[in-house]
């Protein structure tokens, strides 16, 4: 550990074959919301619906299932979500 405190890195082995690297934590650097704001100035819009059917789709499949319900007039947990889905399938 002190090694690492120093900046040092280490390959983890087993049974002489690498299995991963152990290396010291990066300090994180801040950013200004001012700056990120300036870099994604020229970005193109994002359709919000669009994009979040599209990772529900890569995340998790079986979340086409589910009807589109409005989650902030009731408190839904996720496994009621799914088990929903899985009546109406």
């Amino acid at each position: 550990m002190r090694a690492l405190d120093k900046g040092h890195s280490f390959t983890v082995t087993r049974n002489g074959v690498p299995v991963g690297e152990l290396v010291p934590v990066r300090p994180r650097a801040f950013v200004a919301a001012e700056s990120v704001a300036a870099a994604f100035k020229g970005a193109p819009r994002i359709a919000r619906t669009r994009f979040r059917k599209d990772v529900d789709a890569v995340i998790c499949p079986c979340t086409r299932a589910i009807p589109a319900i409005s989650l902030a007039s009731r408190k839904y947990s996720t496994s009621s979500l799914f088990e929903r889905a899985r009546r109406e399938r």
